[in-house]
């Protein structure tokens, strides 16, 4: 991998890092989904997906398991992000997160 890209993935690797304790700190003290919650959980699954496709471009294929990793790790989250936010009845949830991130 060449040193930019190993330097791109190392910089996404500690906000994904930085995203997660927030979580972790956020879940901890309020324990319920709320709109900050999906705040961090939607840049957070972009992260993945960006660290994904720099490992998955990479000229010697050795990350394609880390790749394949992150690209899961993303799909989790929006998963969840689905779940709770139960699209057939507050789907503004996620158009105000979709338009947040536009």
């Amino acid at each position: 991998m060449p040193d930019h890209q190993q330097i791109c993935t190392h910089m996404i690797l500690k906000k994904i890092t930085t995203y997660q304790s927030q979580l972790s700190k956020y879940q901890a003290s309020h324990g319920v989904f709320t709109i900050e919650v999906a705040n961090l959980e939607t840049p957070l699954t972009g992260l993945h997906i960006k660290n994904a496709d720099l490992l998955r471009i990479a000229k010697n294929r050795t990350n394609h398991e880390q790749s394949e990793h992150h690209y899961r790790q993303a799909i989790q989250i929006l998963t969840g992000l689905i779940k709770k936010a139960n699209l057939t009845q507050r789907y503004t949830l996620i158009y105000t997160l979709l338009t947040d991130q536009a």
